[in-house]
């Protein structure tokens, strides 16, 4: 992996929701050139982007001329589907979960996702979650070395209604900052 700057990350706004849009379809493309069929032209919709910058849980990462290099989507929403796995969190009691996160294929092999995720777990522990989950299409090895590599645990896979291919299920548990000892 090749790091980048340290570049800015920040909420999205309204005036941005194409641009972002036009990212998420750019990476749809990017994967499928990759035989990796993770989204479509039904998902990720503009109506989640437009859904995600309304309730403030959409970040970008942007590049030195302050485009929209990558983003991310923070909240506290979980799939039905994770409810019968077990997971590590013995607290459970404020989990954080990681949807849409994406990378323009322009910008992929700088390190910006690992500095989302980075971003990600700065998040957290300000706002005192417990833990961060998140789950990844089975088919993108990508996406599973990242989460692998940053102390993700495999807790299992679960199968979404518009797919029959597995997402692997990843958490973290966070040490909240207002409980953190040295």
């Amino acid at each position: 992996m090749n790091p980048t700057l340290n570049l800015p990350i920040d909420q999205a706004s309204m005036t941005e929701r194409n641009s972002i849009f036009e990212l998420l379809q750019q990476c749809t493309h990017h994967m499928i050139e990759q035989g990796i069929y993770q989204w479509d032209d039904v998902y990720p919709a503009i109506d989640d982007v437009t859904m995600d910058i309304e309730s403030c849980t959409l970040f970008c990462c942007r590049d030195l001329e302050y485009n929209i290099a990558g983003v991310i989507t923070l909240n506290d929403m979980q799939p039905d589907e994770y409810a019968n796995l077990h997971w590590n969190d013995p607290l459970k009691t404020k989990v954080l979960t990681i949807h849409r996160l994406a990378v323009h294929p322009l910008h992929q092999g700088r390190g910006i996702a690992q500095q989302l995720m980075a971003f990600t777990e700065a998040y957290a522990r300000e706002q005192g979650y417990t833990s961060i989950r998140l789950d990844c299409f089975s088919q993108n090895p990508r996406a599973y070395n990242l989460y692998h590599q940053l102390g993700y645990d495999l807790r299992g896979e679960v199968i979404f209604p518009h797919s029959t291919i597995p997402f692997y299920c990843f958490e973290k548990v966070i040490i909240p900052e207002e409980k953190v000892i040295f």
